[in-house]
């Protein structure tokens, strides 16, 4: 009852403080909602937008439905006012913002912003656009997206969500007691909430495009391998992520310390999902903030529900024609892309610490040891290839990433190391799941683009990267909104420079007629024609401040590409081929005794394993050499 009061009374003073400010109110399935009515700029032009904040989706997931998939929102039972934010989900901020959100375990909200013309001009309903956040499962929130330049300019209807991050998004015990992966469910009850709520806001919930960077791109891919969400959306834009990076198939892998450091520890599971339950925020708050690296264990897990596979086999059922999955994400029109220096991220957060340069990573001397990088480093990558960390894998990288004019610089590592991690992750990963797409024989329509403008404004990125960082493109998206600013530590008066504005409108353009349409060249026409992907020519946009026609490109990191799809796919393929027939015991036609049988078994053996082993090295010999070759020759 208490709480009851004190939510009540926050939400009269933040009434009260917009007085003055124009409200507008909205009468929905749940109720009467509150928002507010206001004017935004954006090149030169001021238009009107409609904003509600800070509605619940959810109930509140604590207690008994901590760890446990969300439940949805009940109506309201008197007027909802949605003109402030509210909490952002429980997290431990690992990068210095501007502002802070309050943060809250109860913090399943969302936002909503709609064109301010929507009952004036419009009997159509427009479409609508959710975004999903990044920040790597332990970090983010919806207030950070301000839609509201987004929706006034692009026309659209924009809906930011908060979903739960880190042990309470993800914690796993390995069966049904608290199967992880609530953070999807989250996401999805907010997809449901849109279908169901959004007309009333002026959207139309037959036209959803779910969009998102990062941890959000591999969260909407996922969800568009996810058959039973049909009919919650139609399009997906994925930013720096597939439906593959991030998921562990380890079962009950992040319960033990936990449990241990909360004295919840117990061989009865249900125990101890109840005694967690009981803890406080604080005694969890705590226990992170002593331990920050152990909130980047929660991770994605194989749950045999949302997911139901490995990164592989997720790949080889979308592969199969027939399957559920395949036949869903064949009917979504898909928008992806990357930046060209996505590396970056893998540089700060995991190859800083090994190379000893935590503290360091951002300075021009930035030098990468010859030996942690061949030793270290490259066998992390070279094991991800079927269990089989390949000493032809580690050589292969080895030779690709080195910049033989100068061999020997550390500085040239580091430039190849920053290729190698933009390649592994990001790139190909999301090359490949783009063919996959445009090799389904459907109606839908399959995109791609490359990001590679620095920001004016990018006091983060080390001077000697020429590019675009890791998520420097949603700037862009959003139209530099002036709601954003505060929490990036950029003042509000601060001046965009007229190329970045004029390329974030054409972005803002292509984004909102894919949106509308599938196609992000219709319904507004602009002067560069964007290709469709197509996978034998991987057709792409090189989206920067210098737009021409020459703009649409084909196979990108074309040489780059051509190693990972084939040398490393060749390696590896026959690898685990050799390791799977060095394993057999065949049984034998004719009984024999058992002395012989021993060693025919083990003569049939060696003589297998050596006639592989020549297949291999054969094999690998002629790809290598016709690769030096094919380089060279592209060289010239």
């Amino acid at each position: 009852m208490e709480g009851c009061k004190l939510v009540c009374i926050i939400s009269m003073i933040n009434f009260f403080l917009t007085y003055g400010v124009e409200h507008h109110t909205v009468t929905s399935k749940l109720g009467d909602v509150i928002g507010l009515k206001d004017t935004v700029a954006f090149d030169s032009e001021k238009r009107e937008v409609l904003m509600y904040l800070g509605i619940p989706y959810a109930q509140a997931p604590i207690g008994e439905l901590r760890f446990s998939k969300p439940v949805m929102k009940a109506p309201f039972t008197r007027a909802y006012n949605a003109t402030f934010h509210r909490p952002a989900c429980l997290q431990l901020p690992t990068e210095p913002l501007g502002r802070l959100p309050e943060f809250s375990e109860d913090c399943l909200y969302l936002n909503i912003y709609v064109p301010g013309k929507v009952l004036k001009e419009r009997n159509d309903k427009y479409a609508v656009m959710i975004w999903i956040h990044g920040g790597e499962f332990v970090q983010g929130f919806s207030d950070l997206y301000a839609g509201d330049v987004l929706s006034a300019v692009g026309e659209v209807v924009v809906v930011t969500i908060n979903y739960r991050l880190s042990v309470y998004g993800f914690l796993d015990t390995g069966d049904e007691q608290a199967a992880g992966n609530y953070a999807f469910w989250d996401q999805r009850l907010a997809m449901q909430w849109v279908h169901d709520n959004i007309a009333a806001f002026g959207g139309n919930p037959n036209l959803v495009t779910v969009f998102g960077q990062s941890a959000g791109a591999i969260s909407v891919s996922l969800h568009a391998v996810y058959p039973p969400n049909k009919g919650l959306f139609k399009r997906v834009i994925a930013q720096s992520g597939v439906p593959t990076q991030g998921i562990t198939s380890t079962k009950r892998n992040n319960l033990g310390n936990f449990a241990l450091a909360l004295n919840c520890n117990h061989k009865d599971i249900t125990h101890v999902i109840k005694c967690l339950q009981n803890k406080r925020e604080d005694e969890i708050r705590d226990y992170f903030q002593s331990s920050p690296l152990s909130s980047l264990q929660f991770r994605p897990v194989v749950d045999g529900d949302f997911i139901k596979g490995t990164s592989t086999s997720i790949l080889k059922t979308l592969s199969n024609l027939e399957s559920e999955e395949a036949k869903f994400f064949s009917s979504l029109d898909f928008l992806s892309g990357v930046t060209d220096k996505d590396g970056v991220f893998m540089l700060k957060f995991l190859w800083a610490p090994i190379l000893g340069l935590s503290n360091g990573w951002a300075t021009s001397d930035f030098p990468v040891d010859r030996d942690k990088f061949e030793k270290q480093i490259v066998p992390l990558i070279a094991k991800q290839f079927n269990g089989a960390s390949s000493k032809l894998i580690e050589d292969a990288i080895i030779f690709q990433y080195t910049d033989w004019k100068s061999p020997e610089s550390p500085y040239k590592r580091r430039d190849m190391l920053l290729d190698l991690s933009t390649d592994y992750v990001f790139l190909h990963p999301s090359l490949h799941l783009a063919d996959i797409h445009a090799g389904y024989n459907s109606s839908a329509e399959t995109y791609f683009y490359l990001f590679s403008h620095r920001l004016y404004l990018d006091t983060v990125t080390p001077n000697w990267i020429k590019g675009a960082n890791h998520g420097m493109e949603i700037p862009f998206v959003f139209a530099f909104s002036d709601r954003m600013k505060p929490f990036l530590s950029i003042p509000k008066e601060t001046k965009v420079p007229a190329d970045e504005v004029f390329l974030g409108k054409y972005i803002i353009t292509k984004w909102t007629n894919f949106a509308k349409t599938g196609n992000p060249n219709e319904p507004v026409q602009l002067p560069i024609h964007w290709s469709e992907y197509k996978k034998g020519t991987r057709d792409y946009f090189l989206l920067n401040t210098n737009l021409t026609s020459s703009s649409i490109k084909q196979s990108p990191a074309e040489i780059r590409m051509a190693f990972w799809d084939r040398v490393i796919f060749s390696i590896s393929h026959y690898v685990s081929k050799y390791s799977a027939v060095s394993k057999c015991r065949c049984p034998s036609e004719k009984p024999r005794m058992k002395r012989f049988d021993m060693e025919l078994t083990t003569a049939e053996d060696a003589l297998i394993a050596l006639i592989i082993i020549s297949v291999i090295i054969f094999v690998v010999v002629i790809i290598l050499i016709a690769y030096i070759l094919f380089a060279r020759w592209h060289d010239k």
